[in-house]
């Protein structure tokens, strides 16, 4: 009885976690028995996205990444920026790119994801947005990752693939730019940054050993008001240009 007890909480928290994030039972069993069997994708009906469905393949970390991005909502603008420009560096299988398709209608929204299998999901889950398949790195040319999926990071072997420098991918004037890039963000806010002047505003993750403090520091450096916003596992790096508004964090 006291294990029960100690076990209810937990699982009365994960049955509303699961109602928040999605709008039919077929779905919430599908994320709930997401790590027991391989297999081909399946969809899920988002309730932020109206019950639109985006794919998910099993025993991957694309279930982490739809959990994180639609219940902490920490890779959105700041509050108060109505963006018409949208780039989302490290768009994994696409699920800020469709938060963020619903949340602004309006704007224009480009992916950049490096990871050939992650490029394709994401092309499936926001289909007629564009998707540009290449890493960011400050300068073009091409690099290798090590690891699969969300967590293929920049390394000496390993699958190797396209890079594009920002000063490229940053094509005129963007709004809003979230970086997510699985380690390179050092690299590319410290070389080759003249791509940080049509930049209104960037949101980034970082992943050690870059620090919040050191993002902070050179996003300071390109002339950005910087702040930090809570997130699932450490803070998110917020950087804005402010002009004719006001910008707070979420």
């Amino acid at each position: 009885m006291t294990r029960l007890k100690r076990l209810l909480p937990r699982r009365l928290k994960d049955t509303v976690i699961l109602w928040l994030l999605f709008s039919d039972r077929r779905s919430r069993k599908a994320f709930r028995n997401r790590h027991k069997h391989p297999g081909e994708p399946v969809p899920l009906k988002v309730r932020a996205l109206g019950g639109r469905a985006l794919w998910m393949r099993p025993k991957t970390e694309d279930g982490f990444v739809i959990r994180e991005t639609f219940l902490s909502r920490d890779s959105l603008p700041p509050d108060g920026l109505q963006p018409r420009t949208i780039l989302d560096v490290g768009a994994n299988i696409g699920a800020t790119m469709a938060l963020c398709a619903v949340t602004f209608p309006d704007a224009q929204i480009v992916g950049v994801e490096p990871h050939p299998d992650n490029a394709e999901m994401c092309r499936r889950n926001v289909p007629g947005l564009a998707v540009r398949e290449a890493a960011a790195w400050p300068e073009p040319g091409t690099i290798k990752l090590a690891g699969v999926g969300g967590s293929a990071t920049v390394a000496g072997q390993g699958l190797e693939v396209p890079a594009r420098p920002l000063t490229e991918l940053v094509d005129g004037a963007v709004d809003y730019l979230k970086l997510d890039v699985e380690g390179a963000e050092r690299a590319l806010l410290t070389r080759n940054t003249g791509w940080a002047g049509r930049v209104r505003c960037i949101n980034v993750e970082v992943h050690e050993p870059y620090t919040a403090a050191e993002c902070k520091r050179d996003l300071e450096a390109l002339g950005y008001t910087v702040t930090l916003r809570p997130g699932p596992r450490q803070p998110r790096v917020i950087g804005t240009r402010v002009d004719d508004v006001t910008l707070a964090p979420r």
